[in-house]
């Protein structure tokens, strides 16, 4: 989904996926990267993401 609106939006993730990608490696629980997704889009701009089923 948050890959979806960086491309909508036109947002080079190229960065962010390599840093998830690091964070996969060394951390115990998905919750690391579910803390860095949300912080990193954050600072990007997009503070409420919501999926709505239609």
């Amino acid at each position: 989904m948050y890959q979806a609106i960086a491309a909508a939006e036109g947002i080079d993730l190229t960065n962010y996926l390599s840093m998830v990608q690091q964070i996969e490696m060394t951390s115990k629980g998905s919750a690391s990267v579910r803390n860095f997704r949300d912080q990193e889009f954050a600072r990007m701009g997009f503070s409420d993401v919501y999926f709505i089923k239609e």
